[in-house]
């Protein structure tokens, strides 16, 4: 079954109709996203996104009819899609991230007709989603290939288990962090370290700023004992952690890069498949109606080798 969909997948990328559905499919998206990314900037700077009284508002008012047009066909294509494949749909993260942003991107007008505050934050999510979807494009030309499958195997491996170590330090600092504390009548001395909760985000906060974010030594300091887990927290995160982070990070390009080539073709041909399977044309499919009649490759290491 796998050497058939290969071959499929490698069939479909020859096709000319095929090129030209990814190339359309891409265009759409970009004119989707720059019309996005005016609507929701001359959005944000009117007092009232619902009064339309000059000529850049008329503006906006085109770039958000394409924007909610867009969204709903795509909103329609993915239910086409979820009803094709059901429970396989939501193996495939772009599937979620297509769903969710053109559901965002619907749910946003209502909220702005009936003048909600939560229409900025429910635009804000669907203004990240759409933008990153961007990914899934990427990944077919070779020059942005290679960084889109980096990018992946960093937050679905490396990032996961980093996470993983990095929780269990956490967990433990913060609990040690905070009985030494009560024991030292030192949880109020800051605000940021009053709750076990916010002892749980300063730990985030040194992670990301590879920084001490309290004044832990000197009059306002912590007792001896407390500054001395604080050091060797600040230690373990900004020496240790991230060292092992880099070499890791390091060892996923370098592995990324000696299967370029390979990965590209086949996430080429998964989206040029996809696009073919689900492309909605009066109701059929797409290689029913433009099928070119092509050559049949049997060896798909050959193809990939080239």
């Amino acid at each position: 079954m796998i050497g058939v969909m290969s071959r499929i997948q490698i069939r479909s990328i020859r096709y000319p109709s095929d090129r030209r559905s990814v190339s359309l499919n891409s265009f759409l998206y970009l004119l989707t996203l720059l019309s996005l990314k005016f609507s929701a900037i001359a959005a944000a700077l009117t007092p009232d996104p619902m009064v339309y009284d000059n000529g850049l508002q008329y503006t906006r008012g085109v770039f958000e009819v394409i924007s909610l047009v867009m969204a709903i066909l795509t909103f329609v294509s993915e239910m086409n899609q979820l009803r094709k494949h059901k429970t396989e749909y939501f193996h495939d993260a772009f599937n979620i991230m297509d769903m969710s942003s053109s559901v965002l991107l619907i749910a946003h007008l209502p909220l702005r007709l009936t003048n909600r505050r939560e229409q900025w934050h429910v635009f804000a999510f669907a203004y990240l989603f759409w933008t990153l979807r961007i990914f899934k494009f990427a990944s077919v030309f070779r020059q942005t290939g290679a960084y889109v499958q980096i990018l992946w195997r960093i937050l679905v491996n490396d990032f996961f288990q980093f996470a993983v170590l990095f929780i269990i330090i956490l967990l433990a600092f913060s609990g040690a962090f905070f009985l030494s504390l009560r024991g030292d009548d030192g949880l109020y001395l800051h605000n940021e370290t009053s709750t076990f909760w916010g002892i749980l985000f300063v730990g985030v906060r040194i992670l990301t700023e590879a920084q001490p974010v309290v004044q832990y030594t000197g009059p306002e300091g912590y007792s001896p004992i407390s500054c001395i887990l604080m050091v060797c927290f600040i230690f373990t995160c900004c020496v240790l952690l991230l060292t092992i982070f880099i070499a890791q990070l390091s060892d996923t390009y370098q592995n990324v890069q000696n299967d370029a080539q390979r990965g590209l073709e086949v996430s080429r041909a998964w989206i040029v498949a996809k696009v073919e399977l689900n492309y909605i044309y009066i109701g059929k499919s797409y290689r029913v109606n433009r099928y070119i009649p092509s050559e049949d490759i049997m060896d798909l290491q050959e193809v990939l080798d080239k």
